[in-house]
C-alpha cells in the first residue's frame, strides 16, 4: 500500500476521519482540479498543515478552516488504496462560528471553484453580510477573481436590522398596503380568513424541523402537525372560488410528513391536480457532510436539493382569463435558486450554536422563499386582477409577487413581529422600484 508522504510540521496531528468539513457548498472541486491536487500531493507530499478551529474548546472537534479540498482528495485517494497517516494541523483562533466562517472565506485556497450559491449559504449560516467581507481572492482555471467589498450598498442597508424596525402590530390588527391586506392572526382561526373570492392559495406551511419561528412551535407531533394542515386547508377551501387552485409548497424531511399531507388535503374535499418539484440551485440545508465525516453503511444524509409544490383544486379546475405564460412550469421539475432570497430581509438577533437551524435565525425570518417561487404559480394559475391568499405569509414574499403581477394579495401571519418586518420590507420594495405606497393600520393611515 502506498503511503502519502508528510513534508511539513504543524502544531498537532489529526486523523483524516477526525477532520470535519463545515464549509458546505462554498466551493466545488472539478475533476481536473482534483487530479491536479492529487498529483501535487504525490509529487511534493502533504506540504501544508490543515488549519482547524476547535469549537467550544473541544480539542476533538476539528472543524476545517482551510484545507477542505485537500481532505476531499485525500479521502478519494484512501478509497483508491493509499495509506493516509495522521495529518499536521495548525489551530486557528475563532471566538464563534461566525468568525470561523469569515476566516474560511478569507483563507480560501486556490483549489476548487467558489460557488456563488454556496457562498451565499455559508454566509447566511454564519449571519454574515457581504458588507462584512473586506476582500478575498480566488484562482480559478488561471483567472484570478477578486472580491473587494460590496457595490452600491448604503449605510442604511448596513443597518437594516429588526432592532431598527418599530414594533407597531398587535394580534388581530389589519394591515393594508396599496390595496393588499394582511391580517395578524392565527391561520387555524376562521376569523382571519375572507368569506370567499380567492382565486389561488399559494403558501408554504412550517417545516416542522425545529426552526426558530417567532411565536410558533416548529416541533409538533405527527398528529398535531397533520391536524394543523387539515385545519388550514379546510379554511382555505372555504375562502376559495370553485375551480380554483391550491399550491401547497412543502419540504421533504421525514418530520414534514409530506406523504401523509396528500391524503389529508384530499380528505377535505380538495381534488389532486398535479405535483411539481422545485429543484433548488444550491443546497440551503447541507447534510451530506455528516455522511462524509462518518462513512459507514446506512449513515446517509443526502443534501436536500428540492421541495414539492402540490396542486389541488376546489372542484374540477376551471379555466380563466388570458395570461402571459411563465415557462418555468413548462415541465413539472423546475429550478429556482435560493441565493439572494434573503437579501432584503433585515438582520435578526445574534444566535449561538452550530446547527443550521440555529444560525438561520441570523435573519429576521428563518425560512424565506424567493419571490420568484410564488410568482411562477401566480402568473400561471391566476389572471390579472384576481386574488391570491397566503395563510402563512411571513415577511411578504407572496405579496410582493402579487403586486409585481397585478394581482391582489390577502395574507395571514400569526407573529406581530413578522408583520412589522413585512411592512418594512414591502414598503422598501415599493420605494426601491419608485412606486408610491400607502399603508393603513386598522383603517388609519400609517407612516412606515
Amino acid at each position: 500500500m502506498k503511503e502519502i508522504k508528510i513534508s511539513c510540521q504543524g502544531a498537532g496531528l489529526a486523523s483524516l476521519d477526525d477532520l470535519i468539513i463545515i464549509q458546505g457548498n462554498f466551493k466545488t472541486l472539478s475533476k481536473s482540479s482534483a487530479e491536479k491536487l492529487k498529483n501535487s500531493i504525490l509529487q511534493e507530499g502533504f506540504a501544508d498543515p490543515i488549519r482547524i478551529w476547535t469549537s467550544g474548546g473541544n480539542m476533538k472537534k476539528h472543524n476545517i478552516i482551510d484545507g477542505t479540498q485537500r481532505i476531499i482528495v485525500l479521502k478519494q485517494m484512501r478509497d483508491d488504496g493509499y495509506k493516509i497517516p495522521a495529518l499536521p494541523v495548525d489551530y486557528i483562533e475563532a471566538k464563534s462560528r461566525k468568525e470561523a466562517i469569515r476566516k474560511i472565506i478569507a483563507l480560501s485556497s486556490q483549489f476548487g471553484d467558489i460557488s456563488i450559491v454556496g457562498l451565499d449559504e455559508l454566509m447566511a449560516a454564519g449571519g454574515i453580510k457581504y458588507v462584512d467581507i473586506e476582500s478575498f481572492e480566488q484562482l480559478t482555471d488561471g483567472k484570478r477573481i477578486k472580491w473587494s467589498g460590496p457595490k452600491g450598498e448604503t449605510e442604511d442597508d448596513d443597518e437594516y436590522s429588526i432592532k431598527n424596525i418599530k414594533a407597531v402590530v398587535s394580534d388581530g390588527d389589519r394591515i393594508e398596503i396599496n390595496g393588499h391586506i394582511v391580517v395578524c392572526g392565527d391561520s387555524t382561526d376562521g376569523g382571519s380568513y375572507p368569506s370567499g373570492g380567492v382565486d389561488l392559495v399559494f403558501t408554504s406551511p412550517p417545516y416542522n424541523v425545529g426552526l426558530k419561528y417567532e411565536g410558533t412551535n416548529d416541533n409538533l407531533t405527527k398528529a398535531q402537525y397533520l391536524e394543523m394542515v387539515a385545519a388550514v386547508v379546510g379554511l382555505c377551501k372555504g375562502s376559495m372560488e370553485q375551480g380554483r387552485a391550491l399550491a401547497w409548497n412543502i419540504g421533504v424531511s421525514p418530520k414534514t410528513y409530506h406523504g401523509d399531507q396528500y391524503n389529508v388535503i384530499g380528505s377535505i374535499g380538495m381534488e389532486f391536480y398535479r405535483q411539481y418539484v422545485w429543484k433548488k440551485a444550491g443546497v440551503p440545508v447541507p447534510s451530506f457532510y455528516r455522511t462524509e465525516n462518518k462513512a459507514v453503511a446506512r449513515n446517509i444524509h443526502s443534501n436536500y436539493t428540492h421541495e414539492m409544490v402540490l396542486i389541488f383544486s376546489n372542484g374540477a379546475m376551471d379555466h380563466g382569463g388570458g395570461i402571459n405564460i411563465n415557462f418555468k412550469l413548462q415541465h413539472d421539475v423546475f429550478e429556482i435558486g435560493k441565493a439572494g432570497s434573503t437579501v432584503d430581509i433585515p438582520a435578526g438577533d445574534s444566535v449561538s450554536g452550530d446547527s443550521n437551524l440555529d444560525t438561520r435565525a441570523a435573519k429576521g425570518h428563518p425560512a424565506v422563499f424567493p419571490v420568484e417561487l410564488p410568482e411562477v404559480f401566480i402568473q400561471n394559475y391566476t389572471a390579472k386582477g384576481e386574488t391570491v391568499l397566503d395563510p402563512f405569509i411571513g415577511t411578504g414574499s407572496t405579496l410582493i409577487a402579487s403586486e409585481k403581477l397585478g394581482r391582489k394579495c390577502i395574507g395571514i401571519e400569526k407573529s406581530p413581529r413578522y408583520c412589522d418586518i413585512l411592512i418594512s420590507r414591502v414598503v422598501r420594495w415599493y420605494r426601491k422600484n419608485d412606486i408610491s405606497v400607502k399603508v393603513k393600520l386598522n383603517g388609519k393611515a400609517y407612516s412606515a
